[in-house]
């Protein structure tokens, strides 16, 4: 990790606004602009006893590539799909996203606010081989969130489209 990131890290965990946590994601429950999300600790076996609730406008999860059964294996992805927010691509390898970033929903509505990067959107972008993909990617995620937030501090409403 570069000597930056880490100072930038470490400010951030003494000002107590990032925590990283070594965690399962369990259930995902929005309300409003506000996400639930429950972690269980890694290492804990009894889940009421590892398992806590944070809530937060936004969240990193950094799971690994996992074929297949991504969106119904993981208990976060399949909270959102049973609501409808998201489903599986076509070819199972992660979740349908548009050229955007954003998340595709069960309506075929796409999300203004429900952007995914990564290996879970690799059946649109491909595979992401590099720095060089991975630093551009997380680019122009992070310039639609821009986006999104400067449209809600203007009095902007964001709309869901469908996919054409």
């Amino acid at each position: 990790m570069a000597p930056q990131v880490a100072a930038v890290l470490e400010r951030r965990r003494a000002e107590g606004t990032l925590e990283i946590v070594a965690a399962t994601l369990g259930k995902v429950e929005l309300q409003g602009r506000t996400m639930r999300c429950e972690l269980r600790r890694r290492g804990c076996r009894a889940v009421a006893a590892g398992s806590r609730w944070v809530e937060g406008q936004a969240f990193v999860v950094t799971t690994g590539p996992a074929h297949g059964g991504v969106v119904t294996g993981n208990p976060a992805l399949r909270s959102l799909a049973a609501a409808g927010l998201v489903q599986a691509d076509e070819h199972g390898l992660g979740v349908l996203v548009d050229r955007r970033h954003r998340a595709v929903a069960r309506s075929d509505a796409a999300s203004e606010t429900l952007l995914v990067a990564g290996p879970l959107a690799r059946a649109t972008f491909g595979e992401l081989m590099g720095l060089p993909q991975v630093t551009r990617d997380a680019e122009e995620v992070a310039a639609a969130v821009l986006d999104t937030l400067a449209a809600s501090a203007r009095g902007e409403r964001t709309q869901s489209r469908a996919i054409a």
